[in-house]
């Protein structure tokens, strides 16, 4: 009798560490790795946007006068 009751308490005990301390930790974990997750995501997506090529127009400058000598 004092043997299933030892073991009832034991399950009892380790039934609530597992609940009050382990699983939340473990959700919290969880919840800050999806964020991560999300934020690296976006880091991602902007460094993507940024490094598409610009491209620039070659603008010709008409009408400069290039100074120059002929060889002969």
């Amino acid at each position: 009798m004092l043997r299933i009751i030892t073991i009832v308490l034991v399950i009892g005990l380790i039934y609530r560490v597992l609940t009050r301390f382990i699983f939340p930790v473990m959700n919290i974990t969880s919840a800050a790795n999806d964020h991560l997750k999300k934020m690296q995501d976006q880091i991602n997506e902007m460094n993507k946007n940024n490094a598409a090529p610009v491209q620039r127009k070659t603008v010709k400058k008409e009408g400069d006068y290039i100074d120059y000598e002929e060889v002969k």
